[in-house]
């Protein structure tokens, strides 16, 4: 599940600006034919905390967001 809300979300989105030390995801993505490959940098605050590479089918978004979500999420550090 990727987009959720209320307090038991796995996930909480918002503004990191008013945040500082939160965690940040940056990335872009290059198609070709139906794949999709997603090259993204999680930070915490201005330091790089890593990077990965995903790929999937145009036609799977949802799955590929997934993802991405879980290759970021295992980045942080709590």
């Amino acid at each position: 599940l990727i987009a959720t809300r209320g307090s038991d979300a796995p996930v909480l989105t918002m503004d990191a600006k008013d945040y500082p030390g939160a965690y940040t995801i940056s990335g872009r993505y290059t198609l070709k034919g139906e794949n999709v490959t997603v090259t993204c940098k999680v930070f915490r605050a201005s330091e790089s905390v890593g990077e990965f590479v995903v790929t999937g089918t145009k036609n799977k978004l949802p799955d590929l967001a997934q993802l991405v979500l879980t290759k970021a999420q295992a980045l942080v550090k709590p």
